[in-house]
């Protein structure tokens, strides 16, 4: 269910985030959660977003928001957003540190994408980590994943550059998930057998 995505730079990585949060959006009627490195990164994909959206007739049916007033306002209207962009800090310091108020939009996250994952390498590693496991153990709560079974839990998509050695195995560990690799910078043979060799060793496969 949860899947990196390593793709060459500008090959699409934002198209697939903003297609795979509209299909969510329409398809299964579920929230989707963006996490970008900083708030240049969040606010440059909110641009991407809206000039996407805008022309078309999405925009009447996808609503797409960042931390901020205007998602504060949705919020007091009873207004829940189909999307919201935020960057790390805003994960932490707004979604999670006020788990009353995001609750409503919590609850109905059926999708959680990572862009970018590469930049979460170095010192902000380890925060990101503790961030990305209270975010699950927050999202598992909220919808009953005890009580309701794993598949009802959102689904997590990591996107992101392979820019360093073993890069599959460091993905999982930054965001805590076990995931399928479908890796475009390699051969469709080669990322195929490495794609076998790795759900063998995590034991998803015999």
């Amino acid at each position: 269910r949860n899947q990196i995505v390593l793709t060459p730079e500008g090959w699409g990585k934002s198209t697939l985030a903003l297609l795979a949060a509209v299909n969510h959006a329409l398809v299964h009627t579920r929230g989707t959660l963006i996490v970008v490195r900083s708030e240049a990164a969040a606010e440059k994909l909110g641009e991407r977003f809206r000039r996407t959206i805008e022309p078309s007739t999405l925009r009447w049916n996808v609503r797409v928001r960042r931390p901020g007033s205007d998602l504060m306002t949705d919020l007091a209207q009873g207004i829940i957003p189909d999307v919201v962009l935020c960057s790390l800090h805003d994960l932490v310091t707004t979604v999670l540190d006020r788990a009353d108020t995001f609750a409503p939009v919590l609850i109905n996250v059926g999708l959680v994408i990572v862009d970018d994952i590469e930049a979460f390498a170095g010192p902000v590693e380890v925060h990101a980590q503790l961030a990305f496991r209270r975010l699950a153990l927050r999202l598992r709560e909220l919808i009953g994943v005890h009580a309701l079974g794993d598949k009802s839990a959102p689904q997590v998509l990591m996107l992101g550059v392979e820019t360093m050695h073993r890069m599959p195995e460091w993905v999982r560990s930054l965001c805590g998930v076990d995931a399928v690799v479908r890796n475009f910078s390699r051969s469709q043979q080669e990322t195929a057998e490495r794609e076998r060799a790795e759900l063998v060793a995590s034991g998803i496969i015999p």
